[in-house]
């Protein structure tokens, strides 16, 4: 069975703070498929929320992501995450575009899981 991994790793920076963005696609494995992973090619950067900084509140978002047949982000999952930065991660991953996943040259839909971490600058 081929089973193919895609990790991306892109570092954003908002006004005070920083975000750290993970992606994993990973297509169900099927025996003697020519499997090709779904490739992250537009990504709207997520807006660190005011309240969020002046609380000085950091942390980690993991989102469930399914990814259609076409590209399109069409269902995320809160997984976890402090809810004021999930709902900034959610908005902005709901924006975000993949290249399809390929199963035997057809697009397929495939699940993924997305990472993203805020962080507050020292300053």
């Amino acid at each position: 069975m081929k089973r193919m991994l895609i990790v991306a790793v892109i570092i954003l920076t908002p006004l005070c703070g920083t975000a750290v963005q993970k992606t994993a696609s990973v297509p169900t494995p099927i025996a003697g498929a020519n499997v090709t992973p779904a490739k992250l090619i537009h990504r709207v950067d997520p807006l660190y929320p005011e309240s969020a900084k002046s609380a000085r509140l950091q942390g980690t978002v993991v989102l469930d992501v399914m990814i259609s047949e076409k590209g399109k982000v069409e269902s995320l999952k809160l997984v976890s995450g402090e809810p004021a930065l999930a709902k900034a991660a959610t908005k902005a991953v709901r924006k975000w575009r993949y290249q399809p996943a390929l199963i035997n040259g057809k697009p397929a839909a495939v699940p993924t899981q997305v990472t993203l971490k805020f962080a507050l600058s020292a300053n």
